[in-house]
């Protein structure tokens, strides 16, 4: 573990002063703080002032994690995702599990994007974007007949979407969503996962 992340750890179970950390971590002033300007920096931890009656000196910034950052690390996702999939896949049924999955897909886009403009492009793009935050790392393709492939060798769901290939709607519907148009799947869960969604602009 590194130093940035050994003092995010520290503060999310109670919250520090740089003298504090110091000691904790047994580092100097100068080792704690340039992790420090950088968390702060990310928006993963913030500082308050130390509230001190009754002494002189200038007030200590205390620093504490971030509200949402309590999981940043976790690896339960992946697993909880898959036996969740799996769930509903054996109580209602493959079909019923395809149109939840869509109706997910679609309610990220409109959670997390404006309404679709008229450059498909530019959509498409912005898509992609939020794609790369959840830790895709998404490639853009456009063809001669004016669809577009959106490729991705780092696909955040991979182990559910090997398990359950319907995983994959999820993303092909918040594509659809985003510009309006329709999107398919036809990614690779072989040896090498390799997200592929074929995006037709509307007409």
């Amino acid at each position: 573990m590194n130093t940035k992340s050994h003092i995010l750890s520290v503060v999310q179970q109670q919250p520090q002063t740089i003298l504090q950390l110091c000691a904790q971590l047994n580092l100097t002033r100068t080792a704690v703080n340039l992790p420090i300007k950088q968390l702060l920096a990310e928006g993963l931890i913030h500082g308050k002032v130390e509230q001190r009656s009754g002494q002189v000196g200038k007030p200590s910034i205390v620093y504490e994690a971030t509200q949402g950052t309590e999981d940043l690390h976790s690896k339960a996702y992946q697993p909880i995702l898959s036996a969740l999939i799996e769930q509903i896949q054996d109580q209602s049924g493959e079909d019923a599990l395809a149109d939840l999955l869509q109706h997910t897909g679609r309610r990220m886009a409109r959670a997390t994007l404006g309404k679709a403009s008229s450059d498909c492009r530019a959509n498409i793009e912005a898509a992609m974007k939020v794609a790369d935050a959840l830790g895709a790392t998404t490639q853009l393709h456009e063809q001669a007949d004016g669809t577009f492939i959106v490729t991705n060798r780092t696909c955040p769901a991979a182990a559910a979407a090997r398990a359950n290939g319907h995983v994959c709607q999820i993303m092909a519907a918040f594509f659809a969503q985003a510009t309006g148009g329709e999107a398919t799947e036809f990614c690779r869960r072989d040896e090498r996962m390799v997200c592929q969604y074929k995006i037709a602009p509307p007409l």
